[in-house]
């Protein structure tokens, strides 16, 4: 439950990227023990939401430049294999119905319309991940994750990203066309890197608003001179 919790609120960005958050903290805010926070944040360091922070609690992971690159990165070692995915007749039709209420949400602004557009969207990957394995599908959850905050993150920014358009690779991988599949993700991937670039370039303080400047310490004001004795027996 504990890590349920404080992973959606991370991934949600309930708890904003580059904030300082601390396992006393998160607990009476959640109603968890605190020992039950502190697995949750460990096991979320070991999949990049958080870092531990010596003597000053954990840091949400900020989304900065080697981030994202980082992410992008994975995206094109790992999703490319999904072009080879074999798709029965049932997960066919269930796929082009999410695709369809993906389109549907084209050019809209409501929240409750992206916000539907967006969860079929990521129900779709999730599917595309099923017959990964184990292993596999860990690394496509954990990754969609990754991507979710990102997206999240640029929407509170006000700079939302349109969800993915999938319908030509659930066609691809409907007919089996391997090649075409696999140029369709690594296309989408390329959209989604120049959208987030831009997005960065333009939005970098509001998508880290809790993430602190380094640099050196401003020096203290200096205390103002007496005035000469002499002026003041005068006075």
């Amino acid at each position: 439950m504990a890590l349920q919790r404080v992973h959606h609120a991370i991934v949600s960005c309930e708890l904003a990227p580059g904030s300082m958050i601390h396992e006393a903290v998160l607990a009476e805010r959640f109603r968890l023990g605190r020992a039950a926070v502190r697995v949750a944040l460990t096991r979320l360091e070991a999949i990049g939401f958080v870092e531990r922070q010596a003597r000053q609690g954990w840091r949400v992971t900020p989304l900065d430049g080697p981030h994202v690159a980082a992410l992008i990165l994975a995206r094109r070692q790992l999703e490319p294999a999904l072009a080879r995915r074999l798709l029965s007749a049932e997960e066919v039709q269930v796929l082009r119905a999410l695709a369809i209420a993906v389109g549907a949400a084209a050019g809209r602004q409501e929240p409750a319309v992206v916000a539907t557009a967006r969860a079929a969207e990521r129900r779709m990957r999730d599917l595309l991940a099923e017959q990964s394995g184990a292993l596999a599908r860990r690394w496509f959850c954990e990754l969609a994750d990754h991507v979710s905050r990102i997206v999240r993150a640029l929407e509170i920014a006000g700079l939302p990203l349109a969800p993915a358009h999938l319908s030509p690779l659930i066609e691809a991988l409907a007919s089996g066309d391997a090649v075409s599949a696999e140029r369709l993700i690594r296309a989408e991937i390329d959209g989604f890197e120049i959208a987030v670039a831009r997005a960065m370039l333009s939005f970098a303080p509001q998508v880290n608003p809790a993430k602190r400047r380094r640099g050196r310490r401003p020096l203290a004001p200096k205390p103002m001179a007496a005035a000469p004795a002499t002026k003041r027996r005068e006075e």
